[in-house]
Parts: C-alpha cells; sequence; structure tokens
C-alpha cells in the first residue's frame, strides 16, 4: 500500500531504513521508499519464531538442508564471506551468530540493489552478542565473522568502551560498522571520532574505509526518562519527555554538521510519529518500525522538513532539571567509561539478551 508520507520522506535528504527482519514486511517498506534494514536479536529471534516468515522454506531452498529450518546446511562460496555449517551441530554463542548471519545475508541480497547509490543506502545491520558489551575481545572475533558476509552488511557494536574498540578495529579492517546501544550525544560523537581513528589505520594499511553510522535511541532515551522523573516526582510535563530523544538528535546532528564527520547518524526506537516528523529533512538515517510506518500511513502528516527547528528553550530548560537528561545532551555528560552503566544501555542490552539472543541460543 503506497505511503504517501514516507515516499515524500525519501525524496528528501533523509534516508530510512526498514526496522524489521521480516521479509515480507521488508518488501512492503522497499515500496514505499526504504534502502537498508535495520536488525537485532530481538527482531531475529521474532522473525525465525515466526512460521508465518518463511523461514523453514527458505532455508531449505538456498541452502538446501532438510525441512527443518534451523537443521538447514549452507552452501555457499567461500569467496563471498559465506559458510558451510550444519546448524544443528552447532549450539551456544556460535549458534546465535550463525542464525543472525543467515537471516542478514538473504536481506543483503534483497538491500544490494540500493549499495552505492548514494552514502547511507543498501546496509543490513548485524548485531554482536548484546550480553557482553564489556569484551571487547569476543566482539572482535564477531566483527571479524560478521563483516565480510556481504558487501552491504554492516556490524552492530554497543556504544560502550569495549564496544567502541571492536567497532573501530572493524573500520580498520575495512567493515561497514554501526555503533549502537547508543541513547546520549558524547555516545554518538565517541562512535565518529572511532571512525576517524579506524579510517586512519585502514588507509595506513591500504584499506578503503567502510560505511558507519552512529545510533540515537530516540524513543528508549525518553522512556527511561519518564520513568526518571516519576520516580523523583518532578513534575515535568509529558511534552517535554517526548522531545527528549528529539533534541540529543538535533544536538549531535549540529555537531556532526560543524565538524565533518563521516559517520551518519541514525535516529531509531521511535514511539510515535513526532519521532519522525521533527527530523525529518536531516541529512541522517532513520530506523523506522512497521507499527511507526502503519501510523505515518493512517496519520498522513505535514509533509514539512522540521530538521532545522530548534527545540523550545522551556523543554530544553524542563528536562535539563534531570541529571540523565544532562548526561545525555551534554557532548562531555559522560565519560566513555560511564557508557555501560547508563541506564538505557543496561534496559536494552538486557533486552536484546532475554528476548533475543537467549532464544536463538535455544533454538
Amino acid at each position: 500500500m503506497t505511503n504517501n508520507y514516507l515516499q515524500w520522506l525519501a525524496a528528501t535528504d533523509t534516508i530510512w531504513w526498514h526496522d524489521s527482519a521480516d521479509p515480507r514486511a521488508a518488501d512492503a517498506a522497499i515500496q514505499n521508499g526504504a534502502v537498508g534494514m535495520t536488525t537485532n536479536p530481538f527482531l531475529i529471534a521474532s522473525t525465525l519464531t515466526d512460521p508465518r516468515a518463511g523461514w523453514t522454506e527458505a532455508f531449505s531452498a538456498e541452502w538446501g538442508g532438510p525441512k527443518e529450518a534451523l537443521g538447514a546446511k549452507a552452501s555457499r562460496d567461500e569467496g563471498s564471506g559465506a559458510y558451510a555449517r550444519d546448524i544443528g551441530a552447532l549450539s551456544g554463542d556460535e549458534k546465535a551468530l550463525e542464525l543472525e548471519m543467515r537471516v542478514g545475508a538473504r536481506h543483503a541480497a534483497t538491500f544490494r540493489q540500493f549499495w552505492g547509490i548514494k552514502r547511507g543506502a543498501g546496509g543490513v545491520c548485524v548485531q554482536v552478542n548484546p550480553a557482553k558489551p564489556g569484551d571487547a575481545a569476543l566482539m572482535t572475533e564477531q566483527v571479524r565473522k560478521i563483516g565480510p558476509l556481504a558487501p552491504n552488511i554492516c556490524v552492530k557494536t554497543p556504544a560502550t568502551h569495549a564496544g567502541l574498540v571492536a567497532f573501530e578495529e572493524g573500520v580498520a579492517l575495512g567493515f561497514n560498522m554501526v555503533s549502537t546501544l547508543s541513547f546520549t550525544v558524547a555516545q554518538c560523537v565517541a562512535a565518529a571520532e572511532a571512525y576517524e581513528r579506524g579510517a586512519a589505520r585502514a588507509r595506513s594499511n591500504g584499506i578503503t574505509p567502510g560505511f558507519s553510522a552512529a545510533v540515537m535511541m530516540l524513543g528508549r532515551l525518553d522512556d527511561y526518562l519518564r520513568d526518571v522523573a516519576a520516580d523523583g516526582e518532578y513534575g515535568i510535563p509529558e511534552r517535554a519527555i517526548t522531545h527528549a530523544g528529539i533534541a540529543c538528535m538535533k544536538k549531535a546532528y549540529g555537531i556532526f554538521q560543524e565538524r565533518g564527520y563521516r559517520t551518519m547518524l541514525m535516529s531509531a526506537a521511535a514511539r510515535g510519529i513526532y519521532h519522525i516528523t521533527e527530523l525529518a529533512g536531516a541529512n541522517i538515517i532513520m530506523s523506522i518500525a512497521p507499527s511507526i510506518e502503519r501510523t505515518l500511513l493512517t496519520a498522513n502528516p505535514e509533509q514539512a522538513q522540521r530538521a532545522d527547528r530548534p527545540i523550545d528553550a522551556l523543554v530544553i530548560d524542563q528536562l535539563l532539571e534531570l541529571r540523565e537528561f544532562q548526561k545525555a545532551y551534554d557532548e562531555r555528560g559522560m565519560d566513555e567509561g560511564d557508557f555501560i552503566t547508563y541506564g538505557p544501555t543496561n534496559r536494552t542490552a538486557t533486552q536484546f539478551t532475554e528476548k533475543g539472543w537467549n532464544i536463538l541460543l535455544n533454538c
């Protein structure tokens, strides 16, 4: 079904990626201008455990395995960065990662048509183990496995100190990298700086640096600050809370534009269409979930570029009453070593682990 707003958005400087691992929803999104896909362990576990998504048939047809999707065998060329193993023989983290890679590989083939058309188009994300956000060595090992899977695969690592070490290493190796579990201006800037260091290392070794993006999970920041405000009885109005993520994104966007960072910003975890409409027109990637796509279709909001509109000063003043918002909004609000302790980082890593990675372990 034609989504007028999303088709208009795709014609601006804003690029939008489909936030789902479900091939049925992806096909519809492409018709409305989606040129990439963001996945995570939760989304991949959700689609693999949904019999309507067709993964049993896909695994059997594409990899020549038996009817049971999770026992299928891969049989692709070594040079493609692929693999040839029986999933049924795997266990633990190796199995979970293999499942993520196979789903990612299929979607990468779908979105490859957009790769190289313009900066930010054609990527498909595959995430490292979310249960180990402090283990740089493990994440780097997984980056090395995921990175060569396809030219348009983007490896997601968390915006923790250890995750940024793995991120920089991936950039130095020439892989496409995305910094996720990120909610603050400081985390986005740290990712952009890590890319610059990694890209310099890559070039010094004759490697062309890949694409990179820094995620800002807008709605998850809002969710956290709403709880903080309620717990402390601050009396901050809901209108201010729902602008917290947007305010941090606009702040980061201004910094990125001023400094000319080559890393793109990516907004994610929208909770309402305001997370889309208030950033429309910015040269960023928007990760948009099917539920938000449907709401935009129904609401059909005004097709106006609002990215340059400043946030109401009163709203910022209200939010600044919260120390946790100060951490998110101030470029120096947190040191890199503090990223792993930030509330939304812990919340999101736990959800991705319990409702995603752990399910993949037991598929």
